[in-house]
């Protein structure tokens, strides 16, 4: 039975706080970009995708399997935070090592690799990280106040201490830090109000734990490489760092743009986790991917019909090579919201190692784009091979999908693409007779609403009953 109460509420908690959360980073960037500029934030980039791999094997896909397990049968909760925690960091220690060996043997400039080996210690604070815990328990309220209160700390230590690019070291210091604080508060408050922690570890429910795990880490690989080892190719054939620096923005704006989908993501995924009956699963996976796919396309609009207005936002004048980029990097948004239609629902129902067939294929394709677009045409190349990555994970997902459900979501495509261009054209008419940023983006809303309710994505009949309860 679909719980729309419990959707709902955590619908609008998670919407509170991950734009708080986001909000906050947001401005963090703001500053941080402003501060160190392009050349810095090329020097961040680096450290950040570098990490990203090692990352992998400390977090280990235990999130999505604990979390599902979790929702499934709470009472599972402690066995799985002690085992999962204290596997964590046996790992995180032995990571450390390899990254900073591995690290410490690259022939890369000094700045790269101080910054990279302080950013490293983050590994400790994922290792004891339990926003899991409190997604599969749907305590959202916990999982959104750890969150806010990481993105304040980093924002109030970047202000604080964080005055020009020489203080580089510092904003990666800074940024490790409140990470590891915030997790610790985190882990201390689940001793309080669950469960006595302990460092043990279930053999048995470990084994379990891994043959979800390992498809799905292998999974996470493949997406890694879809969205960081460019970074890497970049590096590889000694792109200039300030053009990584500006690339790097228009991912993170890309990224800005998903913020939509994981809020729906993580309301609808313990319900999708709880759903065995193909019928349920259809009427459950029709609503969440309609909503999933409209905010990709308010997001997409927005950003294709003003990435210069974006642009200037975050990065301010400096970054302004940024913005033919973001013109093309916008595109990979709409293949990004279809996966994340996809993805979610067939992991939820146990068809890990589908999804990772399909990303390994598209993450594949894109690497070999990477090599041959970046060496070619720099970091123009990097989106264009990212749009190629993304596009061929749709297609990929589609077919499981079908598979599983018999339905395709190309009907809820093309009415949602019919919302985006109907959006974009507005907010480039408004653009064109000089409207003000503000006024376009409202318009730009106010239009998208009203037509999402014209072809009847959006039933406002619907809207007023949840608002009822």
């Amino acid at each position: 039975m679909i719980d729309k109460h419990k959707i709902l509420s955590n619908i609008v908690t998670l919407t509170f706080s991950e734009f708080a959360n986001k909000g906050l980073i947001f401005f963090t960037s703001m500053y941080l970009l402003r501060t160190i500029l392009p050349e810095g934030n090329g020097i961040m980039a680096f450290s950040s995708s570098f990490f990203s791999f090692f990352l992998l094997f400390v977090v280990f896909a235990f999130n999505t399997v604990g979390t599902r397990e979790i929702a499934k049968d709470p009472l599972k909760t402690k066995a799985l935070t002690d085992t999962i925690i204290t596997t964590r960091i046996i790992l995180a220690f032995v990571v450390y090592a390899a990254y900073a060996g591995i690290l410490l043997s690259m022939n890369i400039t000094i700045e790269k690799r101080i910054v990279t080996l302080i950013a490293g210690i983050a590994l400790f604070a994922n290792a004891l990280n339990l926003d899991w815990v409190y997604q599969g328990l749907e305590r959202m309220k916990v999982l959104a106040t750890r969150q806010v209160m990481t993105s304040s700390a980093t924002l109030l230590g970047y202000v604080l201490f964080v005055r020009s690019i020489d203080d580089i070291y510092l904003a990666a210091a800074i940024s490790s830090a409140s990470n590891l604080i915030n997790v610790s508060w985190l882990l201390g408050y689940y001793i309080k109000t669950q469960n006595k922690f302990s460092l043990r570890i279930d053999p048995v429910l470990l084994k379990s734990i891994l043959r979800s795990a390992i498809p799905l880490t292998l999974f996470t690989f493949s997406t890694t490489m879809l969205n960081q080892a460019n970074v890497m190719i970049m590096e590889h054939y000694n792109l200039p760092t300030a053009s990584v620096g500006c690339f790097n923005l228009a991912f993170r704006i890309v990224q800005f743009a998903v913020i939509p989908s994981s809020i729906i993501q993580m309301a609808f995924y313990p319900l999708l986790s709880r759903t065995s009956e193909t019928a349920e699963r259809r009427t459950i996976f029709r609503k969440y991917s309609e909503l999933n796919l409209l905010g990709g396309i308010w997001t997409t609009s927005m950003i294709f019909a003003m990435p210069d207005f974006f642009v200037g936002i975050v990065g301010g004048v400096h970054f302004m090579d940024t913005v033919p980029l973001l013109s093309v990097y916008v595109f990979s948004v709409v293949a990004v919201y279809i996966n994340t239609s996809f993805s979610p629902a067939l992991i939820a129902w146990n068809f890990e190692k589908q999804v990772m067939y399909a990303i390994m294929i598209g993450s594949a394709i894109s690497l070999v784009a990477n090599i041959i677009l970046i060496k070619y045409y720099g970091v123009v190349g990097a989106t264009y091979s990212s749009i190629i990555g993304e596009a061929a994970i749709s297609i990929c997902l589609s077919r499981v999908l079908y598979k599983v459900l018999q339905v395709t979501i190309i009907k809820q495509f093309l009415k949602v693409v019919c919302v985006g261009a109907v959006v974009i054209i507005v907010g480039m008419l408004s653009k064109y007779f000089g409207l003000p940023e503000v006024a376009n983006i409202i318009g730009m809303s106010i239009v998208f609403i009203l037509t999402a309710m014209a072809i009847k994505i959006v039933n406002i009949n619907e809207i007023r009953g949840l608002i009822k309860r």
